[in-house]
């Protein structure tokens, strides 16, 4: 396998922990906070989505 195929096969590769889905979210969660939002707001609608 070259450089260039290794490269890409781990470049495809998705994110699979929690907390690195969760530092995805993290520049929306801020900004909402920074609006006024309620964490415990952010925490029932992560946990709505599925993030138990």
């Amino acid at each position: 396998m070259s450089e260039t195929e290794l490269k890409a096969r781990i470049e495809a590769l998705k994110r699979s922990t929690k907390a690195s889905r969760l530092r995805q979210l993290m520049p929306t969660i801020e900004a909402k906070l920074a609006e006024g939002v309620r964490a415990a707001e952010i925490v029932e609608t992560l946990r709505k989505g599925g993030w138990n």
